[in-house]
């Protein structure tokens, strides 16, 4: 025989209670905590008078001036805090493990953040600081692990230890005071990679209005909309500049861009251009040791090569060379080997195109003491007609390592049958794009090996979101710097 047990549970009762000298609290049967009266809340210490777990919304009213120590600590259902204008000071651990609060906003009339007064909030997303606050107390935003943005601004005198620690999610960082640097980042608990970057898009913003007065940076991205090669991109605005010379290094630049036969290869001259200027003003590489040849045919490509080969010889090994191609590349069908295609050429013919066999061979007799290859293209380039994409980069080039000796690395702007693409909005090709950009960060001061990263870490990431389409930069080198390529530096 079946026996079925009704066990009825009590709905949760209202109740209320005094929480100050002059507040009370009242907690519906619907889980609404609401506090109201006038002056201070007072601090509670291991235990609360209400359920924690029956709280999901809260309100604070206007009159109460301070929301005292642990008010809602562990109060997990809690989704929805309403605080009035009145309250100058939130207390220590008045939010702590509110583990469904992703949304709070501090009004202008705060002044103080206690300590871990929201540590531990998981769901919490950003955080906005007004203007009125003077101080943050250690372990406030401790182990956010979903705070995505922070705000905090030059009022704030005083920020506690490990404030931000645990915010690993934290990307976007959009007011600092000036006191936060990339040195004393690690106290506060943030990143000194994301500090320094704030700091470095703070100078560029500076630089950027006193050479533009006349026009906003929203005003001249409204501008850029719809033309093309004419954008004009923030690596292009501001161009750090160094007074350091460079004279040992020499730089060669080929950019393929209006091919007779083939797909444009949009924005490969303006590459071209864009890289130079960074070789001279950010890395110190004289004018004159910079070749630049636009729209390459065949012979002039074996010219370039024999120039830097007429250089070194004279120089006798005592130098630095930077090769940056853009442009389309193709393997042959039947060997495989990868070409470049100068700009007359409408297929691979081993007779009026640069094989990379031949490129790192003839790169590797210069004997210099580091040569290092940039190059903006690729193996897959044509679309599933068979055409080749007008957004590529022509055909990728996954380089062969045998062909690689002496010391050299190279970059390619991505792997296998991936395709090298470009980014429109900044009117540049992808690759070339992030390439800039880290230089532009870090002044040309970067080792190999954080360029890398970095520009592989973007250009995946952008590649996927912009065009829908994986493109991961590799980066091979030959046996020799296997061990010590990453810390070479181009500057």
């Amino acid at each position: 025989m079946l026996i079925t047990l009704m066990v009825a549970v009590p709905l949760m009762n209202a109740s209320s209670g005094s929480c100050g000298k002059n507040v009370k609290w009242n907690l519906s049967r619907d889980g609404v905590l609401v506090i109201s009266g006038k002056g201070d809340m007072k601090n509670f210490g291991g235990s609360l008078p209400y359920r924690p777990d029956f709280v999901k919304r809260a309100l604070i009213e206007e009159g109460v001036t301070s929301i005292g120590k642990n008010t809602f600590k562990g109060c997990r259902n809690l989704a929805e805090v309403s605080i009035s204008s009145t309250v100058t000071a939130i207390g220590e651990g008045a939010f702590r493990d509110c583990k469904n609060l992703a949304y709070v906003v501090i009004p202008n009339s705060v002044q103080k953040i206690g300590a871990r007064a929201f540590a531990g909030c998981k769901a919490l997303g950003s955080v906005k600081v007004n203007i009125a606050c003077s101080e943050i107390e250690k372990e406030a935003f401790k182990g956010c692990s979903s705070l995505s943005c922070l705000n905090i601004p030059e009022s704030v005198k005083i920020i506690g230890k490990d404030a931000f620690a645990g915010c690993s999610y934290l990307n976007i960082i959009e007011s600092l005071p000036e006191y936060i640097s990339t040195q004393s980042s690690s106290f506060y608990g943030l990143s000194a990679a994301l500090v320094s970057k704030y700091w470095s898009d703070r100078e560029y913003e500076k630089l950027y209005a006193e050479s533009h007065p006349m026009i906003t940076r929203t005003e001249l991205e409204d501008k850029n909309k719809g033309k093309g090669n004419d954008v004009v991109a923030d690596v292009d605005l501001f161009i750090p500049q160094t007074e350091a010379v460079n004279e040992n290094t020499f730089v060669v630049i080929i950019a393929n861009e209006g091919y007779q036969k083939l797909a444009k290869v949009n924005y490969a001259i303006k590459d071209g251009k864009s890289f130079a200027e960074y070789c001279h003003f950010t890395l110190g590489v004289p004018h004159e040791n910079i070749r630049t040849y636009h729209n390459a045919t065949y012979g002039r490509m074996l010219e370039a090569l024999a120039d830097l080969k007429n250089i070194a010889g004279v120089y006798e090994g005592n130098l630095k060379v930077i090769f940056y191609y853009c442009g389309h590349g193709a393997p042959d069908d039947a060997t495989k080997v990868s070409y470049l295609l100068p700009i007359d050429t409408y297929k691979v013919s081993p007779n009026v195109c640069l094989s990379l066999e031949e490129l790192y061979a003839d790169l590797s007799d210069l004997k210099a003491q580091s040569v290092t290859v940039f190059l903006d293209a690729c193996f897959s380039g044509a679309t599933r007609k068979g055409e080749m994409l007008a957004s590529a980069r022509g055909v990728a080039i996954k380089p062969r390592i045998e062909t690689l000796t002496g010391n050299v690395v190279a970059f390619s702007a991505s792997d296998g049958s991936e395709t090298a693409l470009q980014y429109d909005e900044k009117g540049h090709g992808m690759f070339t794009y992030y390439l800039l950009k880290k230089l532009q960060e870090t002044k040309g001061d970067v080792t190999l090996g954080d360029l890398c990263s970095y520009v592989k870490a973007k250009v995946l990431q952008k590649s996927v979101v912009i065009n829908r389409k994986k493109q991961t930069p590799t980066v091979l080198s030959s046996p020799g710097v296997t061990d010590v390529w990453k810390s070479w530096k181009l500057k």
